[in-house]
This record gives structure tokens, sequence and C-alpha cells, in this order.
């Protein structure tokens, strides 16, 4: 009986451990992604301002995978090498980066300024049944960017702040 006593309280202990741990792989995963795409903005706005051209990075999913290109604007987008992020993350609802064929993208000019489109922030969520959501900002037409994680109260009406 003493056994069974102890084997309950190490299979209760276990099943706690392991909820906790998909939790956190699953956050660090969003945030590794979260970096991803931030790195990629500053890459897009760094080498518009090295080569006083215009650059672009663009997202999309495609076959359920989420990728990324990092282009000369000239470049025509399906031509861009695109590179593979984490299969476990998507793309979010609430990203207002403004799509066009499925592709969502901003650019930077050779100042390193957002040119077009404007504003906007790209959002990512897990595809399993996690509630955690991360966004990269570009919140001035001078280009800063920012990142943010979803918070449970609004301010303002917004989650993410």
């Amino acid at each position: 009986m003493e056994n069974l006593v102890f084997l309950l309280k190490i299979g209760i202990l276990a099943a706690i451990l392991i909820a906790s741990w998909s939790t956190f792989i699953k956050n660090r995963r969003l945030n590794a992604a979260q970096s991803e795409f931030h790195q990629a903005m500053r890459q897009v706005q760094s080498q518009a301002k090295k080569e006083k051209l215009t650059w672009q990075t663009s997202f999309r999913e495609q076959n359920c995978i989420f990728q990324r290109a990092v282009h000369p604007a000239t470049v025509i987008v399906t031509n861009a090498v695109w590179n593979n992020l984490d299969s476990t993350v998507h793309l979010g609802e609430e990203t207002t980066l403004q799509e066009f064929d499925g592709v969502r993208s901003i650019q930077f000019d050779y100042l390193g300024s957002v040119k077009q489109p404007r504003l906007g922030r790209i959002t990512i969520s897990s595809k399993s049944a996690g509630k955690a959501k991360r966004c990269v900002f570009v919140s001035t037409i001078s280009g800063p960017m920012r990142t943010a994680k979803e918070r449970s109260t609004a301010d303002n009406g917004r989650y993410f702040y």
C-alpha cells in the first residue's frame, strides 16, 4: 500500500513537470522565432543603409511552414531566397503588415526608414494548443523596432504593449 501511494505521488509530480516543461519549450521556441524576425528586420534596415538601396524582408507560410526572405526590393519575391523557420510556429491573426499574394513584407529605404508598407507588426503563435503570442513592431517611419509578448490585461484595448 505504501508503495502504491509513493508511485501515485511520483506520477502526479511527473505529470506536473511534463506540463511545465512542455510550456517552457513552447515559450522558448516562440522567443527564438521572435528574435529571428526582429533580426531579419534589423538586417534589412542595415543592408538598405549600407548599400543605399531599398531592401525588403518578406514573410509567408508555404506548405504549413513559416518562411522569411531578406532581399533588395528590386528582386521579385518569388525569386528571393526563402529560409524556413521553426515548424512549430505560425503567423498570428493580429499581424498588421500588408499582404500581397500571400506574402507579408516591409521595406526600408536607403536611410533605414520604413518605405512601404507603412507600419505594422508581425505576430506569431504556437501551432499547438498554447496561447502564448509574440510580436515584432515597426512603430515609426524612422524604422525603430521593438518586441512584445501578449499580456493578459489590455492597455487602451491593446494586448501587445
